[in-house]
């Protein structure tokens, strides 16, 4: 899996600046201070995009104790919560296994549920990728798709080099949503965004 480093080596070696005289330029080279300085907001953007297309899934566990309504907001249960993946909701509870219909989310990360006496609810969800911060290390790596992160460094050559070669940006923009959207054809099935389940009549 890609690096932090190894995806901003990339987009500087996009931007011609990777080398000098046959020697890697370190990134803390004033020589590309300029590119640097741009590279955490621009990964960013590309690494939440992405997460659209491919998304990254986690499975949420809601242990059970206890009758009644539950109200839970989803953003607090996983602070890297984007949204929820409405059709793959289950519950267990010792050999028992099975899908779950009877629930209602509002405001696309709050989420109700019958209480029940034991077991666990089963949310799968999208997650937002991990963000690049000032402090991130240099081997940090990240939950997208090695696919999807290869565009990564694309994306950011394409946004931090237009003043330099502003047809050799448009050139890396192209080709970033030419494969953006080759990833999106390919996509995981989604659920239709929650709200009332209709097969029990619960509301």
């Amino acid at each position: 899996m890609k690096t932090w480093k190894d995806i901003k080596l990339e987009a500087l070696g996009l931007m011609f600046s990777r080398t000098d005289g046959g020697a890697v330029v370190a990134l803390t080279s004033e020589d590309v201070a300029d590119f640097a300085n741009e590279m955490i907001d621009a990964a960013n953007y590309a690494l939440r995009d992405l997460a659209t297309v491919v998304p990254i899934v986690r499975v949420l566990r809601l242990a059970q104790q206890g009758a009644g309504l539950k109200k839970y907001d989803l953003r607090d249960q996983a602070p890297d919560f984007m949204r929820l993946i409405d059709d793959r909701l289950a519950f267990e509870d010792g050999d028992r296994y099975e899908s779950v219909d009877e629930y209602r989310l509002e405001g696309g990360a709050v989420i109700v549920l019958p209480g029940r006496e034991s077991g666990a609810y089963l949310l799968s969800y999208e997650a937002y990728p991990e963000e690049v911060r000032a402090d991130t290390p240099e081997g940090q790596i990240f939950s997208l798709a090695p696919e999807a992160l290869d565009l990564v460094p694309v994306y950011m050559a394409s946004r931090i080099y237009g003043e330099e070669d502003i047809s050799l940006a448009t050139h890396y923009l192209n080709q970033y949503h030419v494969r953006r959207s080759e990833l999106a054809a390919r996509g995981m099935p989604r659920g239709t965004g929650g709200g009332f389940a209709t097969r029990t009549g619960w509301s």
